[in-house]
């Protein structure tokens, strides 16, 4: 096996490992055809676009050097939705200590099983004068409910963060992905 066919054998293995790359994804058989005859790959990396992850535009070289463009691989979430630290510090700091024990900062909307997951996210959860109990992930997020995370914050506080992101969320249908993600 000359080299060239060693190399792009192994980029595929490589794409597929990173998944860029799989048997039902799009363009996989043009790019399989084209490396079997011999022609090599040009890959580029992952970036985010409007929201969501996507490799970049990735072309396979015929040997007289035309390039067809693949169409995107896949995503990862549909939307990014930010959270201010500055504007709401106490619910910032709770989905970023979430989030480093362990809870997904991607989530998959879920509506119309929000009042049951805020019920069991809140079951036996003791009432803090003056306080509103934040949960992440939140209730109307499928990943929210049994196991959420829940921290007494000032009321002004978590309503905001929950209008903010539920207005970001607002456009995106049930079984949406979104990152939550905190800025500063």
């Amino acid at each position: 096996m000359s080299s060239r066919r060693k190399i792009a054998c192994l980029m595929v293995t490589l794409l597929m490992l990173v998944g860029w790359a799989c048997p039902t994804s799009a363009g996989w058989t043009t790019e399989a055809e084209r490396l079997a005859t011999g022609a090599a790959i040009r890959t580029g990396v992952r970036q985010i676009e409007n929201g969501a992850i996507r490799s970049s535009e990735r072309k396979a070289l015929t040997g007289a050097g035309q390039g067809i463009v693949q169409k995107e691989i896949g995503r990862l979430f549909d939307k990014v939705a930010k959270l201010s630290r500055g504007k709401h510090p106490e619910t910032a700091a709770h989905i970023t200590d979430a989030q480093a024990a362990g809870k997904p900062s991607i989530l998959t909307i879920d509506r119309p099983g929000t009042a049951a997951q805020r019920q069991i996210s809140l079951r036996g959860q003791p009432k803090v004068p003056n306080k509103d109990l934040d949960e992440y992930p939140p209730a109307m997020f499928k990943e929210g409910g049994s196991g959420a995370s829940v921290r007494p914050i000032s009321p002004r506080d978590n309503r905001g963060a929950g209008a903010c992101i539920g207005n970001q969320c607002r456009p995106l249908p049930n079984g949406a992905r979104v990152k939550i993600e905190v800025t500063d």
